[in-house]
């Protein structure tokens, strides 16, 4: 798998913003396929910072509550015909090693600096 196709976008919530300033821990959405060892690897080439741990998440999607009963996680249709519920995704927690990120108000990674 490509770097650039492992690495999805930065998440920019008050929850990562916390960790970025207290733990030197980046949040980022990555691709489902993708392993630890891969995400490692994609950050330390894309960004050029050492990586100290990696931890990821999946997040199950949900479904709108009139299409429960089917137990499915995927986008279903709607009693309207329209597109409902949320997908599944995979998230990364990546602690870096002495350098900080800084990223844009957009959701780019545009920059990066070492910290204190």
């Amino acid at each position: 798998m490509d770097n650039t196709n492992v690495i999805i976008k930065p998440l920019i919530t008050e929850k990562s913003t916390h960790l970025q300033n207290t733990r030197n821990t980046f949040v980022f959405e990555v691709n489902q396929d993708a392993n630890k060892h891969q995400i490692k690897q994609a950050v330390e080439k894309l960004y050029s910072v050492k990586v100290a741990d990696v931890r990821t998440m999946n997040r199950r999607g949900k479904t709108p509550p009139d299409q429960a009963a089917d137990c499915s996680h995927q986008r279903v249709e709607t009693r309207r015909g329209e597109t409902g519920g949320r997908i599944d995704d995979r998230f990364v927690l990546m602690e870096v090693a002495s350098y900080q990120l800084l990223v844009a108000s957009d959701g780019n990674c545009n920059q990066l600096a070492t910290g204190n």
